[in-house]
């Protein structure tokens, strides 16, 4: 079943191995390997996103460019931790800088997305009109996958044109409510439940440390032309529930 869940966090990550940092005012991580960069679409604005690969931590990696990117001239607006991942905002005249670090099976994936012109963002058309004035991200949702009811949007990440995107929403209902109502409403946009992982379950090969972390379950959904999961975890410290969208025709 794992296999099902893998290439919806791998899909980013398909590329020659390469070193170095493609912009002067931001430091490359040490000992860290390029293996992708493109341009994207993030919370609304189009930036240049590339993505490393490091045997690091999480952690070590936000200590680094917490301690660097200030002798560059960024300006750490907000630091968020969300089941295991890290995620670095920063502001530089008028344009922003987007740092994620996360952990997936041993291996620390950092993905540095800045924006390409000084342009403001400006937050879209919510799916969900109950969710409005909820503090949202800027961005967009998918019109073709329901939105939870009352969630937050922490993240807008599209690719290629709308044919790839990754969304982040957090709520404070439990994991079961959440999964309850993908499972009843998907149909209803003509997709189709392909499988379920539970992260309590994942087979062997994965570490028991992950295992332990995680507390959640995924919906792999498959439609004509397209797949989608939706993977719901628990982040305890926040007493939230957080919900991963990713879409890939």
């Amino acid at each position: 079943m794992i296999k099902k869940v893998i290439p919806a966090f791998i899909f980013l990550f398909l590329a020659t191995l390469c070193e170095a940092a493609i912009w002067e005012n931001i430091p490359a991580f040490p000992q860290a390997q390029r293996i992708k960069q493109e341009e994207a679409s993030v919370n609304g604005r189009q930036v240049q996103t590339t993505i490393y690969i490091t045997l690091s931590t999480p952690q070590e990696a936000v200590e680094f460019y917490k301690t660097r990117l200030i002798n560059f001239g960024w300006k750490l607006e907000s630091k968020l931790s969300v089941q295991g991942i890290e995620i670095l905002i920063y502001s530089k005249e008028g344009k922003f800088l987007n740092i994620k670090s996360q952990n997936i099976l041993g291996k620390n994936y950092i993905t540095v997305a800045q924006s390409v012109n000084p342009k403001e963002s400006v937050a879209q058309a919510s799916s969900c009109p109950e969710c409005e004035n909820k503090q949202d991200s800027a961005g967009k949702d998918l019109r073709f996958v329901p939105r939870y009811p009352g969630s937050i949007r922490v993240n807008s990440i599209e690719r290629d044109n709308g044919k790839k995107a990754l969304l982040t929403y957090s709520t404070k209902d439990s994991i079961d409510k959440v999964l309850n109502f993908y499972s009843q409403n998907m149909g209803n946009y003509y997709w189709e439940l392909d499988n379920m992982v539970d992260f309590q379950n994942l087979p062997e090969g994965v570490s028991d440390k992950l295992a332990m972390s995680i507390q959640g379950e995924t919906l792999v959904f498959k439609s004509p032309s397209a797949s989608c999961i939706i993977s719901v975890t628990e982040e305890p410290q926040n007493k939230t529930t957080v919900i991963g969208v990713t879409y890939n025709e």
